[in-house]
């Protein structure tokens, strides 16, 4: 299920995706949350982004992991260009 609206309330649910100006979650799991303000209490999420976050929350990606796998698939892209490039001299 997705929800895009200006304000969104969960409670004892969970959600593919929310999407929203203010979003109250409670006991509740979302994969995707994107919010201006997100509050609540027991908020599992995969992929959170928000610019100001209130209460127990617990994310499958942190920043630390956000940088780590864009570290990893620059240097991996960077690789595979220039495997390619020498191929294509020789």
């Amino acid at each position: 299920m997705q929800a895009r609206a200006q304000d969104i309330a969960i409670s004892e649910g969970g959600i593919m995706i929310a999407m929203a100006q203010h979003t109250d979650v409670t006991d509740s799991s979302v994969n995707l949350l994107v919010a201006e303000e997100i509050s609540g209490d027991n908020i599992h999420a995969n992929v959170l982004l928000a610019r100001h976050v209130q209460g127990d929350v617990q994310t499958l990606v942190t920043p630390q992991i956000a940088a780590l796998f864009g570290l990893t698939f620059g240097i991996g892209l960077a690789l595979l260009s220039w495997l390619f490039k020498s191929r294509a001299a020789s």
